[in-house]
């Protein structure tokens, strides 16, 4: 300890820990403020990315549904002189159990 603070008396002593109490208080305030205005930012810039992904997920959506529209894949499938199957190059798999697979004659 200092020479001042050992010859301070209790009232000086109680005024010099009160103003450091106040400085450290006054310092955390600041900090904390900061602190929030800092993640406000990161906030708004997440919310920001997340509508650009929404909108690039909807496109998406759009894209995927034009894509496999059932018309398209026959018009693509008929350019590349694909047409449809004759009876005999249809084969239906059966189950181990002996059941007819999903979208057989027992359908």
């Amino acid at each position: 300890m200092n020479s001042t603070l050992r010859s301070a008396g209790p009232v000086q002593r109680a005024l010099i820990a009160t103003a450091l109490g106040v400085a450290l208080g006054a310092g955390a305030l600041v900090w904390t403020r900061t602190e929030i205005l800092s993640l406000r930012y990161h906030l708004a810039r997440l919310v920001d990315l997340e509508a650009a992904m929404r909108a690039e997920v909807e496109k998406l959506t759009v894209e995927v549904a034009a894509l496999s529209a059932p018309a398209r894949i026959e018009k693509q499938a008929r350019a590349l002189g694909l047409g449809d199957p004759s009876p005999g190059q249809v084969v239906h798999p059966v189950r181990p159990g002996g059941d007819v697979a999903a979208g057989g004659p027992g359908k």
